[in-house]
């Protein structure tokens, strides 16, 4: 099944950003751009489409800044090595040949991905078989996430759109249009979330009229929603934000490029790409922790339980519990890995630029 929206402009260059979206509390998919990070002042979350090449693979050498400008401490690529033997499992690629997949979601028995140079949002069974295109046409196709009934996608660039449409395919509808760079996307109940270049909106799940949630903001990157309260990243400041009741308050400041975002167990947990760390805080900001540290560029994060799982732009596909404990690489040597998402038996991911969906099971050995 498909739909078609919009048309595809030709000669696409991938952008030079570094985008990642968690998802609210619960849910099992959270949704990143690492590409090669922002240079010089400007917020990096808003794609440029004149961006150039794809970026190499991270190197210590071209680390982000911290947020106070001084330079990032150096640490390992094989990260993996210095932290935990790979545990067993078996690793699986459910597509490949994909151009520029960027994240993922899972929601019975099908992972849903987003794929960038081929203006695509598809579908292919998490047990593997052929791959459906739901959405096509859908240039700069970037964020996905589902609940229930829908799959919600948005595309990232200067006239961004979010859409929705059955989990089996059928009639788009368009949530939100010309937004500004369209990246990360969360849904709680009956209202999605999602970031532009400086702000963080939200629309009710069946459309309606744009609020505001937070605005300006220097790159706001990841977001994950609950209890009324909405938390996000802002990549560039340095900063850890919560919305609540039309009150915006900063949690936490001076953390080094902050990126995903998810709640697990009360507290938050996120990734800093900037000095290589997993760390966790209370909803309000206190009792900050560094659960693991001098990884190559984590990005994307997900909370499954008392455990959270996380990919690294340096290859790794890496679980922690909550507490910091019981640390394990379940892949590395991954092809660039990009969205992160997770079911009952197994952790799953996108590849760029290696152009594969791809699984593990189990998720927790």
């Amino acid at each position: 099944m498909k739909a078609a929206l919009g048309a595809r402009a030709t000669g696409r260059r991938w952008p030079w950003s570094l985008l990642v979206v968690a998802p609210l509390l619960g849910a099992s998919v959270v949704l990143f751009d690492c590409t090669d990070g922002a240079a010089s002042g400007e917020a990096p979350s808003p794609p440029h489409p004149d961006g150039g090449a794809v970026p190499e693979p991270p190197t210590t050498s071209d680390a982000a800044p911290q947020a106070d400008g001084s330079p990032s401490p150096a640490r390992p690529l094989d990260a993996a090595a210095d932290h935990a033997v790979t545990t067993p499992g078996v690793l699986r690629t459910l597509a490949s040949g994909q151009g520029h997949p960027r994240a993922i979601a899972v929601a019975g028995g099908f992972a849903y991905f987003t794929v960038y140079e081929e203006a695509a949002l598809r579908r292919v069974p998490t047990d593997g078989g052929g791959v459906d295109t739901l959405v096509a046409n859908f240039e700069d196709a970037l964020a996905v996430t589902i609940d229930g009934a829908y799959v919600y996608a948005a595309t990232t660039h200067a006239h961004g759109t979010v859409i929705r449409l059955p989990l089996d395919g059928g009639p788009t509808e368009t949530l939100a249009a010309d937004e500004v760079y369209t990246t990360a996307l969360a849904v709680s109940g009956a209202t999605t979330y999602f970031t532009t270049s400086t702000a963080v909106k939200s629309v009710a799940v069946t459309g309606g009229s744009i609020s505001v949630v937070a605005t300006p903001l220097a790159g706001p990157n990841g977001v994950a929603v609950a209890g009324g309260s909405v938390f996000f990243t802002v990549y560039n400041d340095g900063t850890i934000r919560s919305a609540t009741g039309g009150t915006v308050s900063t949690i936490l400041s001076g953390q080094s490029y902050p990126s995903g975002i998810v709640l697990a167990g009360g507290r938050l947990a996120f990734t800093c790409t900037g000095d290589g760390t997993v760390k966790s805080a209370l909803a309000d900001g206190g009792d900050l922790r560094t659960l693991t540290s001098g990884w190559s560029y984590p990005v994307a994060i997900v909370a499954d339980g008392p455990r959270l799982y996380f990919a690294t732009a340096g290859g790794d596909i890496v679980r922690v519990n909550g507490d910091g404990s019981d640390l394990a690489v379940l892949a590395t040597n991954e092809k660039g890995p990009e969205g992160l998402a997770v079911d009952a038996t197994s952790v799953y991911w996108v590849t760029h630029p290696g152009g594969e969906v791809r699984s593990r099971t189990p998720k927790y050995p």
